[in-house]
């Protein structure tokens, strides 16, 4: 009888190890490594740049930002392969970095000062800008919230006003035309994303404002001008 309580106990534990191979699963595969981005931001004369924001606009870690210190530093943690790394400071030109993050990885970024027109040029494209701190050119209607730049001009004959401002970045734009005594002349069109125009017959010897809204932060934008009498 010895032998068959062995061969009992035998296929006893082979059924007890047939049943342990049948719950193994598959090996979890590990996460595919991160790496760390950092860099410095320098205006044109190598001098670092605070409060930059460096923003990824593609990629998978779309909307990730920080922020550079007194020392123009800044760092990322956690992030690999391709993005689109965007630099911006206001008053300063934006700077598209595109990146393929497969280690760390220091980048140096130089960003241009603007410097702005405050007047309108007929027949001219200019550069202007809005301040984040701007003050709302019409507290008490739509615009109350809206950072507003404001531009004068005096018609010297009757005649037609043409507009056409241009942007780049995610914050949308609007302008008006009115008259001293904040009488609305006209409101802008949209022609496309970062693009608006805004026409309005001019009475000779009148004063009228310009005024461009941005919502809710700081904008550059390019604002080109034409006057047919």
């Amino acid at each position: 009888m010895k032998p068959v309580v062995l061969l009992v106990a035998t296929c006893a534990a082979l059924t007890g190890c047939e049943s342990r191979r049948e719950l193994t699963t598959d090996p979890i595969a590990a996460p595919a490594p991160t790496y760390v981005l950092f860099g410095t931001v320098r205006d044109s004369a190598g001098a670092p740049l605070a409060n930059a924001t460096a923003v990824v606009t593609t990629g998978k870690y779309l909307g990730r930002f920080a922020l550079s210190n007194e020392s123009g530093y800044f760092k990322f943690i956690g992030l690999t392969g391709p993005l689109t790394l965007r630099v911006t400071k206001e008053d300063y030109e934006m700077t598209d970095k595109p990146l393929d993050v497969r280690g760390d990885l220091s980048i140096d970024v130089v960003i241009k000062k603007i410097f702005f027109s405050d007047s309108i040029e007929l027949g001219r494209t200019i550069r202007s800008n809005i301040a984040a701190s701007a003050k709302p050119c019409d507290p008490v209607r739509w615009d109350a919230q809206a950072p507003c730049r404001r531009f004068r001009l005096t018609a010297s004959s009757p005649g037609l006003l043409s507009l056409q401002i241009k942007w780049d970045g995610l914050i949308p734009l609007d302008a008006t035309i009115v008259t001293l005594p904040n009488d609305y002349v006209a409101t802008s069109s949209d022609v496309g994303f970062g693009t608006v125009t805004i026409a309005a017959s001019l009475t000779a010897g009148v004063t009228y404002e310009v005024r461009i809204n941005s919502y809710y932060g700081g904008l550059t934008f390019d604002l080109a001008a034409t006057f047919q009498p």
